[in-house]
């Protein structure tokens, strides 16, 4: 899903209170590093390393109080939200853009 929406353009991912090893694998380029974020502010630093676009996946059950503590400047947009099986609980996945490169992209 991630390749789909993002083709050749970069991007980072993060992980916030959820990670399963496999989830690199079929979201990631290569050897693509997971930020696994210890705080929610962190997400700003992964945003800027992915050049203005981040996918954070995390349990659905937090996404709003992850919106209430991002800054209004970034774009949340929720692309999935589904049961994941090996941790019995739903994960939400989100793409979070600054402003910039939502302009950039031409959305």
């Amino acid at each position: 899903m991630i390749r789909a929406s993002v083709g050749a353009r970069p991007y980072a991912i993060a992980t916030w209170q959820w990670f399963e090893p496999s989830f690199l694998f079929y979201a990631g380029r290569g050897a693509m590093r997971v930020h696994q974020l210890k705080n929610p502010q962190e997400i700003r630093r992964v945003v800027a390393d992915g050049h203005g676009t981040a996918y954070l996946a995390l349990p659905t059950r937090d996404v709003p109080a992850l919106r209430t503590g991002l800054p209004g400047a970034l774009h949340v947009q929720e692309l999935y939200s589904g049961y994941e099986l090996y941790s019995r609980q739903h994960i939400a996945l989100l793409r979070i853009e600054s402003p910039i490169s939502l302009e950039k992209n031409g959305s």
